[in-house]
């Protein structure tokens, strides 16, 4: 019996390795080439010593599913850490770079789900059990809290919770939807998107959810801020160039389950722009400018540079950016969508 054990056991530790290194040689073809790009912004120049050593996670369809990967912050080195297991996306870091949450719809198909694992894909486990839409995960500075948006209480609002799913709270509390929630590198306040003004507008609040403020204040749609790393700018999304544009195509809400289903109304939507602004609101300024859709800031940890999604080529792929704007460098390209790119901090 016991020989039977092991002899199967053995079986299928190799077939476990030949297919661990066929998922390695298709992403190696991936990354070759990406290297070998055509693109108008294929890197021209040397990769810096941080775009070296830091990492960006990110959701992809690079092996079918949406999946989350890593890789280096030149788009070298890509990793795929979960595996076809319903959606996954929206990775954020752990400040120590030790762990990762991200959303899953693995347990129930119309359910999304926030999970942590291990930043190399270990030991992922659920951490919120709620019915409905549990997203855009986000970590205090320290590590003691998680924000996210969740539709528990019939509209989305933003709660914090302790990293084991704890201790939930409930910061937004208010009848329409608060979504999208980004925490100040010093931990006092808390970005966020909000539609109570009847368009969506970013806000920031104090970190126990007191003292909300409406820092855009424009008729135009400002979503997904993203602090800088000395607390001094945030960078967002926003239509407001782009005003008149009207919406084509849109699909059908109710094929949101389907995996094409973003592909379809990223091509509808008005088109977007980088912006970055004082931590105020005020001076906002549009860092890309681009006459198609660009969005989900990510900075580096140093402040010198910012990742986000342009579909600028055709597709939808992961650029880099000076905090000016300037020095635009494609880092993923390939025939997946690449989404939802999170810088992580510096690694030890």
């Amino acid at each position: 019996m016991k020989k039977d054990f092991w002899g199967i056991l053995s079986i299928w530790l190799i077939v476990l390795f030949f297919l661990s290194c066929g998922d390695n040689k298709e992403i190696q073809e991936i990354q070759d080439q990406q290297e070998k790009s055509t693109s108008a912004y294929a890197p021209k120049r040397p990769m810096t010593t941080m775009e070296k050593t830091t990492k960006i996670a990110f959701e992809s369809t690079l092996k079918g599913a949406f999946d989350i990967f890593i890789m280096n912050a030149d788009g070298t080195g890509i990793m795929q850490l979960t595996h076809g297991e319903g959606r996954n996306q929206f990775p954020a870091w752990s400040p120590d770079g030790t762990k990762i949450a991200f959303g899953s719809t693995r347990r129930l198909q119309n359910t999304l789900d926030i999970y942590v694992m291990n930043a190399d894909g270990s030991n992922p486990h659920m951490i919120t059990k709620i019915p409905g839409w549990n997203g855009h995960p986000d970590w205090s500075p320290d590590g003691s809290k998680i924000a996210f948006e969740t539709a528990r209480d019939k509209n989305f609002e933003i709660y914090i919770m302790n990293p084991d799913g704890t201790g939930m709270i409930n910061l937004s509390n208010h009848p329409l939807n608060d979504t999208k929630p980004k925490w100040s590198p010093d931990g006092s306040r808390i970005a966020f998107v909000s539609k109570r003004d009847d368009n969506e507008e970013i806000y920031i609040m104090n970190a126990d959810g007191s003292d909300q403020i409406n820092i855009t204040k424009h008729e135009g749609r400002d979503t997904m801020p993203a602090w800088s790393p000395d607390g001094m700018k945030i960078a967002f999304v926003s239509d407001r160039d782009h005003k008149g544009e009207e919406e084509v195509e849109k699909p059908d809400i109710n094929e949101a389950g389907d995996p094409e289903y973003l592909a379809k109304a990223m091509k509808a939507r008005k088109k977007h722009d980088i912006f970055v602004m004082n931590a105020d609101g005020t001076n906002p300024v549009n860092l890309t400018n681009f006459p198609n859709n660009d969005f989900i800031p990510t900075w580096s940890p140093d402040g010198t540079r910012i990742a986000f999604v342009s579909i600028r080529e055709g597709k939808r792929e992961i650029f880099t950016m000076a905090a000016d704007g300037s020095d635009v460098i494609a880092i993923t390209n390939n025939e997946s969508m690449d989404e939802a790119p999170s810088w992580s901090p510096f690694l030890k």
